[in-house]
């Protein structure tokens, strides 16, 4: 009897693939996030500098 990986099993070699791409989807997901939301805080922290030393 030969012991080996049987298909959809999570360890053979699309599954693996799969599970890193799905990682790695996850993760670009949130940074693009976490980037779109610092640019934005960014933006309202000039505008409240500006605000604040009256160069408006």
């Amino acid at each position: 009897m030969e012991v080996g990986l049987v298909p959809g099993d999570w360890r053979n070699s699309c599954g693996i693939s799969l599970c890193l791409e799905r990682c790695v989807q996850f993760w670009e997901e949130r940074f693009a996030s976490f980037f779109q939301v610092e640019h934005l805080y960014l933006e309202i922290l000039r505008d409240l500098s500006i605000y604040a030393l009256g160069l408006q």
